[in-house]
C-alpha cells in the first residue's frame, strides 16, 4: 500500500462502490426515519450475507471521516455530512446540520398512571435515534422514552411516539410544560402537562377522551424527571 511521505501514515484508498452504496444506504435511512439502520438492515440493503463484511466496510468509512461509531450502542452510527459532500455525495443542503445521537431509556405511560413495579430505574438503552441540534439545542443529559397510550393526543404526542425528554433544572418548570411525572405514592410514572396549584401540583391530560383524568397530589409526592423537547414519530 503507497506511503505518504516521511511520518509512514499510510495513504487511504479510494471508497469501492460498496462503501460508497453503504453509505448513500445509511444517509437516506436515516433522512427517513431520523435515526440510522441496524446492521442487518445494511446487509439486506447492499446484497451481502455478513454481518462481519458490514463492519468491514463500516471501519473504511470511519477511516475516511465519513462516520463515526459507538462500538457498543445500537444503531451507533453519525454522519460526517461535510466530508461527505468533499467526496462527491449529493447530500441535500437540509441533511447538512448536526444531529445529536439520544439513547431511548424505556417507556412512558400517557394514560392514568400505571404502576411501574419495584424499582424505578430506566432500562439500558438498546435503542438510540438521531435527533437535530436545532430541535434540542446543545444540552447534557438528554434522553427519549417511547410513549404508550393516548391521554397526550392533543398536544401532538400519539402512542408509540418518542418523546425526547432533558432533566430539568430547579426552577424550570412552568405550568403547562409537558413532563415526565414520578408519582410517589402511586409508584407510577406518567407523562402529562405540570401546573403548580399552591402546595399541590395537577398533571393534566390533553385528550377529548373523558377516562383520562386529572391527577392531583401534594407536590411533595411528585418528582418532574424530565420536560419534553421533542416528538418522534415514525410514520412506517
Amino acid at each position: 500500500m503507497p506511503r505518504t511521505g516521511k511520518r509512514g501514515k499510510y495513504k487511504l484508498r479510494e471508497l469501492t462502490d460498496r462503501q460508497r452504496k453503504m453509505f448513500q444506504f445509511i444517509h437516506e435511512y436515516i433522512a427517513q426515519r431520523q435515526y440510522p439502520p441496524s446492521i442487518r438492515e445494511i446487509c439486506d440493503a447492499i446484497g451481502v450475507p455478513s454481518s462481519s463484511v458490514v463492519n468491514y466496510n463500516l471501519g473504511k468509512l470511519v477511516e475516511h471521516g465519513l462516520i463515526s461509531r459507538e462500538r457498543h450502542a445500537s444503531r451507533a452510527i453519525k454522519l460526517n455530512y461535510s466530508k461527505a459532500e468533499e467526496k462527491g455525495f449529493d447530500i441535500e443542503k437540509a441533511d447538512r446540520q448536526n444531529h445529536q445521537m439520544v439513547p431511548v431509556l424505556g417507556n412512558i405511560v400517557a394514560s392514568n398512571p400505571v404502576d411501574v413495579g419495584e424499582t424505578r430505574t430506566w432500562l439500558t438503552a438498546d435503542e438510540h435515534v438521531h435527533v437535530s441540534q436545532e430541535m434540542i439545542g446543545y444540552r447534557a443529559n438528554v434522553y427519549a422514552l417511547r410513549v404508550q397510550g393516548d391521554s397526550m393526543i392533543d398536544s401532538g404526542i400519539l402512542d408509540n411516539d418518542i418523546v425526547v425528554m432533558s432533566p430539568p433544572q430547579e426552577g424550570s418548570v412552568r405550568n403547562g410544560d409537558l413532563v415526565a411525572a414520578w408519582i410517589a405514592d402511586d409508584n407510577a410514572m406518567t407523562l402529562k402537562q405540570f401546573y403548580r396549584e399552591g402546595d399541590f401540583v395537577r398533571l393534566q391530560p390533553s385528550s377529548p377522551n373523558h377516562m383520562h383524568q386529572p391527577v392531583r397530589r401534594h407536590a411533595s409526592q411528585v418528582e418532574i424527571q424530565g420536560k419534553v423537547l421533542a416528538v418522534l414519530r415514525s410514520l412506517d
